[in-house]
């Protein structure tokens, strides 16, 4: 009896030690770099075809056209660097990251099988930002370079005076981000040419949000602007009396901006001022951003200290709150009636729009920083390990 009993005790006591001990999930042992640590057989997979880049680029909505209720599962994994706080954009089969090592990489979106990567001296924290077949990317050191989406080779480059920070976005046939250098600069996206740069009074930390005509834009001078699309003069500016580190959002005729105070802010697109709502959340700070759900009425603002916060679109009252420990550096996003928020605390959240109330999760093996890619039917995000994970 006894030498049956000693393998069974054994057997109970590993398994209590890891349900007990470990936090995180940990990555498959014996992998490299640019090799899927899991993958299945490829397969055509329902949903968005693309995510061109941060929050979905453009009005920067967070939003996708459905998200699952049922538990998503690891379709593969792959490194692409530890540190990281990247994001990737997802579009033509094709997952576009750039991560702290310096590496910018190309992933076939099915089977995580590396396309081609290119390295530099220097390291990321943005999304890509992909159009026309050109990925666009700015590094630590103040130099935005443009992409061949197709090999990687290098179709131009252009040097700021300080680190880029945030993503770019699209802005007509130009593309338009923040630098350290206190400036946003307007660039063609083809040929790499200025088209204007417009000199704020801080750093630009966020990704610039656009509507068409306008460009708006937030940063560490607390100011929120709105710059015209076409020559790069300011059309109005409020000043919000603290940081603005998050990116705004732009949905219903409003602009949305949040600020490390813990104030969540709302105003018209046309000429800002008088502003429509301000929500105040003394023990937060809003750094990670939002996501917009128009056609439910409210945005879901990212707090960093503590919890995900649903607010009314129109009057900006509390719906609900979503609490977590380590609260949310990254911004939600939206589709159908499901929340997904990349947590501090390792976890990707599942959380019900309607009541915030969670609906799964999954655990990572490390604190979750960046944003999330919706594309081709996957969800795709990054660890501070430098695993990637594609979700089905």
């Amino acid at each position: 009896m006894r030498k049956f009993l000693v393998p069974v005790l054994v057997i109970l006591a590993a398994l209590l030690g890891y349900f007990g001990v470990h936090r995180f999930r940990t990555a498959s042992p014996g992998a490299q770099e640019g090799v899927p640590l899991a993958a299945g057989t490829p397969r055509a997979i329902p949903g968005d075809a693309t995510w061109p880049g941060f929050q979905g680029a453009g009005r920067l909505h967070g939003s996708a056209a459905f998200l699952p209720r049922a538990a998503m599962s690891i379709r593969w994994e792959s490194r692409v660097g530890s540190g990281s706080k990247c994001s990737a954009a997802v579009t033509d089969g094709l997952v576009c990251v750039a991560g702290a090592d310096g590496v910018v990489r190309v992933l076939d979106v099915l089977s995580g099988a590396l396309k081609w990567k290119i390295s530099t001296d220097s390291e990321f924290t943005a999304a890509p930002l992909v159009r026309d077949g050109r990925l666009h990317v700015g590094d630590a050191d103040g130099v935005f370079r443009t992409f061949s989406l197709k090999d990687g080779a290098l179709l131009w480059e252009y040097e700021a005076e300080d680190q880029f920070f945030a993503s770019a976005n699209l802005c007509g046939p130009n593309v338009v981000f923040g630098s350290y250098d206190s400036r946003l600069y307007c660039l063609d996206a083809a040929a790499g040419t200025l088209v204007w740069k417009f000199r704020t009074d801080a750093q630009v930390h966020a990704t610039p949000a656009v509507d068409g005509r306008f460009v708006f834009v937030g940063g560490c001078d607390g100011v929120l602007r709105a710059v015209r699309a076409e020559d790069g003069s300011q059309a109005w500016s409020e000043n919000l009396g603290d940081i603005i580190p998050t990116p705004p959002v732009l949905v219903a005729g409003a602009v949305i901006a949040g600020t490390m105070g813990g104030n969540v802010v709302c105003f018209g697109v046309e000429n800002g001022w008088p502003r429509r709502w301000a929500a105040v959340f003394a023990e937060e700070d809003f750094y990670g951003g939002f996501a917009a759900a128009p056609g439910r009425g409210c945005i879901i603002a990212a707090g960093r200290r503590q919890a995900l916060y649903c607010l009314d679109l129109s009057s900006g009252e509390l719906r609900w709150t979503f609490r977590s420990r380590g609260g949310f550096e990254a911004p939600p996003v939206v589709g159908g009636d499901v929340v997904l928020a990349p947590g501090r605390d390792g976890k990707l959240h599942a959380v019900d729009l309607a009541g915030g109330a969670e609906i799964w999760s999954f655990q990572a093996g490390a604190p979750l920083m960046g944003a999330l890619a919706i594309g081709s039917g996957v969800v795709v995000f990054c660890d501070e390990n430098g695993v990637l994970y594609c979700l089905e």
